[in-house]
Parts: structure tokens; C-alpha cells; sequence
């Protein structure tokens, strides 16, 4: 096993100087991932608000469905 792992820390500058998008790569999946954290309780707020907001326009559309009912059976 420690053999396995000397070659492979060997053989990574070699990798990496013929094939250089892997470290870009691995550099910009840092990146995502650094802004996926920081977005997600930002994305989970928003759903939020849209949840509440969806939730107080079908209420209100509601009492006045209910407040056009209560007339027409008063009158």
C-alpha cells in the first residue's frame, strides 16, 4: 500500500504538467462548491419567502371569496 501511494505522489507533477485542465478543473470545483455553500441557505430563504408570499395572496383571495358569499347570503 505505501508503495502504491509513493507512485501515484510521484507520477501527480508529471500528470498534472501533461494535462494542466486537471488542476484548473479541481480549482473551479472548489470554487462551485465554495458558492453552493454559501448559496444555499441564501436559495432556501428565498423559497421561503416565496412560500409565505404564495400562502398570504391565496388567503386573500380566499376571504374575499368568502366575504362575496357571506353578502349574496345576506342579501
Amino acid at each position: 500500500m505505501k508503495n502504491t501511494l509513493n507512485t501515484i505522489l510521484a507520477q501527480a507533477p508529471s500528470v498534472l504538467q501533461k494535462h494542466p485542465a486537471v488542476g484548473g478543473l479541481g480549482g473551479v470545483g472548489g470554487g462551485i462548491l465554495y458558492w453552493i455553500e454559501i448559496a444555499g441557505p441564501v436559495l432556501s430563504f428565498v423559497g421561503v419567502v416565496l412560500g409565505v408570499g404564495v400562502a398570504a395572496i391565496t388567503l386573500h383571495l380566499k376571504m374575499m371569496e368568502w366575504k362575496e358569499k357571506r353578502k349574496k347570503l345576506n342579501n
